[in-house]
């Protein structure tokens, strides 16, 4: 491998296939460029969706290599295969995602858990383990100690 130049105004970002046989370059956000190369600095395909308006947001290769999906300012995620550098498939991502009303949504914190655990306990028949009748159970901090559920 050696140093290769790259046909890009400004380089946003590179990222290695996962069996390392291609790079794939995508150009600063200005320009729709996507770039597969090949290590030794061969350009095996130049994809544009389209030729005006802002470009690459993020890029990202499946865990097997055989499809690259990229992300764009047009809001649309495309998915390219590894065999001809075609479009696969095309998701339209909205920028407001409504989940449905059963659905979880965590969020991170950097900030240390502070719990009261003064006032968990656990039942008798938890603390002997499962008899076969539950099938889940679940530790509270109501009255009632330890709760369960059934199916």
């Amino acid at each position: 491998m050696g140093v290769f130049a790259v046909d890009t105004l400004d380089l946003s970002d590179t990222e290695w296939s996962p069996d390392d046989s291609t790079i794939v370059i995508w150009d600063s956000p200005l320009e729709y460029k996507v770039l597969i190369y090949s290590p030794d600095g061969r350009c095996l395909y130049k994809y544009q969706a389209y030729e005006s308006g802002l470009g690459v947001k993020s890029v990202s290769w499946s865990p097997c290599g055989q499809f690259l999906a990229v992300g764009s300012y047009d809001q649309m995620l495309r998915v390219l295969n590894h065999l001809t550098w075609k479009t696969f498939a095309e998701f339209m991502h909205l920028s407001t995602v409504r989940a449905p009303c059963c659905a979880a949504v965590f969020k991170e914190v950097n900030e240390p858990l502070l719990l009261d655990m003064s006032e968990l306990c656990l039942s008798d028949d938890f603390a002997q383990g499962n008899d076969g009748k539950h099938d889940c159970w679940y530790i509270s901090q109501k009255e009632d100690c330890c709760s369960f559920l059934t199916y």
